[in-house]
């Protein structure tokens, strides 16, 4: 593990909370720094990490900058379904701008609601103080959503917390290539803020026949996505043409112009033919 990188991950509200403590619970070799933001007692006393702010006014700007010691980047977990949640965020990311700390904010979608105009003006704020949001969708998780499918809060909360062990994986567990913190953060630009998260998975000979496969039904391969951060994880037996061919789908999918960052982690300890590709993308708006 690279112990001289640091991502403090901060856990907004009941489901940001939630996130944590599920981190804690079955990755906890990944998840060092965490610190529990919510704007009421109850709420804050179920996080389990000693690091808890409360933040009774959303209008305020909690006082964070002081905990982020050698911070590489800052993750936020919050519920889009909250507005307090998604002000608080915001709030949090205005307090700690003056550091220049990369901050990704995955906001997951979990309450069977039309997003009103103070929905999308709580995200539209937050979106603008973030380096990138990832809106995390169960229904459709290759499209950027703007309103609920029906996500229920254990499928949420579970859904974050292993895209997050993803995320946590590509910067601490060497690879032959590795993937910076500053290669993350420059997914995002000014034109385009939100993003999304795929992860394919399969075990096989055809395991790369899988994955290109669902690349290509994926709705995400009818859109352009000029910007991506593709990292593959997989054993021993899989080899570079396998990767050529999911390299090939990707590029297709990215587009003639597009921008790929390439990360490649070949793990002793998984099975020799597993592979697991994990895809973070950012669409035009």
């Amino acid at each position: 593990m690279q112990q001289q990188l640091v991502i403090h991950i901060i856990g907004i509200g009941e489901v940001g909370i939630r996130v944590i403590n599920q981190l804690i619970r079955y990755e906890s070799h990944y998840i060092a720094i965490g610190i529990a933001l919510a704007t009421d007692a109850a709420t804050l006393h179920d996080a389990q990490i000693s690091m808890r702010i409360l933040v009774p006014d959303t209008n305020n700007a909690p006082n964070i900058a002081p905990h982020l010691h050698e911070t590489k980047m800052v993750v936020l977990v919050g519920d889009y379904g909250q507005v307090r949640d998604m002000q608080l965020a915001h709030q949090a990311i205005a307090s700690i701008a003056h550091l220049g700390i990369p901050t990704i904010a995955l906001v997951t979608n979990i309450d069977t609601i039309q997003p009103t105009p103070t929905h999308r003006e709580a995200f539209a704020q937050l979106q603008h103080a973030a380096t990138g949001v990832f809106m995390l969708d169960h229904q459709q998780t290759e499209r950027i959503t703007s309103r609920s499918k029906g996500y229920t809060p254990p499928q949420a909360i579970t859904h974050a917390r292993n895209i997050l062990s993803d995320m946590l994986r590509l910067f601490y567990d060497p690879g032959l290539i590795s993937i910076d913190v500053t290669d993350f953060a420059a997914l995002f630009h000014e034109s385009a803020k939100v993003g999304i998260i795929k992860t394919y998975c399969a075990q096989g000979r055809d395991a790369n026949q899988q994955i290109t496969a669902a690349l290509h039904q994926s709705h995400i391969a009818t859109h352009q996505y000029p910007r991506i951060l593709l990292h593959v994880h997989c054993g021993e037996s899989v080899t570079l043409p396998d990767i050529g061919a999911i390299a090939d789908e990707v590029e297709r999918i990215c587009g003639p112009d597009g921008n790929i960052t390439w990360g490649l982690f070949v793990d002793v300890n998984c099975p020799e033919d597993y592979l697991q590709v994990d895809l973070f993308a950012v669409e035009s708006v």
